[in-house]
């Protein structure tokens, strides 16, 4: 369902579309990390990524859960969107499962999810959508991550990850904890020891991992939006 509309990004075709369009024809890449926060702040980094996708691939979108999971999820770390057509001011998206945990309860809270879905029904109509949400705190539980996403990592499908740089911080802190997140993403490399000692605060750190993992690519930045007080973001793709 849809719970953020007029929060996060307008909710009227005729405001959406200067945030949506144009979307122009860039190389194609195989993944992409993207922020979330007011859709107003980060829509140029959101066009360039698609731009790089031809409709009709099937897109993976993983999404970090900034929360603990439900007394009753106990045990389980990923959960999907339930099957469902999703109606936004500029078209149908239809999502489809993998047969995972339901994650409805957690899009309440995660409006993450909602930040794509007017570039699908805008550019990309016609692709397959999962979304994913997970919790991923330790080594284990991205090797089961990868094994769910492994049959799925063909030249059909395109990665898409919502992160931030950082949490929530002090003014004061901001730029240099999303320099040194943006740093850690260009050197590659296993990001998770830096992430659980500290020294990198993207959120969905695991998730980039894992994706990493499966692709065996490099990050390359496409932008840094370095005027926001309370938390920093970048987006990069993988070619």
């Amino acid at each position: 369902m849809i719970y953020h509309s007029a929060v996060f990004y307008p909710d009227g075709r005729d405001e959406l579309m200067p945030l949506v369009s144009p979307i122009g024809n860039e190389e194609p890449i195989r993944a992409a990390i993207l922020p979330h926060m007011r859709l107003e702040g980060v829509a140029p980094f959101y066009r360039r990524v698609f731009a790089s996708i031809p409709d009709g691939k099937r897109l993976i979108i993983l999404l970090p859960l900034h929360r603990e999971t439900l007394e009753k999820d106990r045990g389980m770390h990923i959960f999907q969107s339930p099957e469902v057509t999703e109606e936004t001011p500029l078209g149908p998206v239809r999502i489809s499962g993998l047969g995972l945990p339901d994650g409805s309860p957690y899009e309440k809270e995660e409006y993450s999810k909602e930040l794509f879905l007017p570039y699908i029904a805008y550019h990309n109509p016609s692709s397959p959508v999962h979304f994913l949400f997970a919790r991923i705190e330790r080594g284990a539980q991205i090797k089961e991550l990868t094994r769910v996403l492994s049959p799925l990592a063909d030249d059909d499908t395109i990665f898409l990850i919502s992160s931030n740089m950082t949490g929530r911080l002090p003014e004061c802190e901001v730029r240099k904890a999303t320099e040194a997140s943006v740093e850690a993403m260009l050197r590659g490399g296993h990001m998770m020891d830096l992430y659980q000692k500290g020294r990198v605060g993207a959120c969905a750190t695991p998730l980039i991992e894992c994706v990493q993992t499966l692709l065996g690519g490099s990050w390359e930045l496409i932008g840094i939006r370095d005027d926001d007080r309370t938390s920093g973001h970048a987006a990069f793709i993988m070619r």
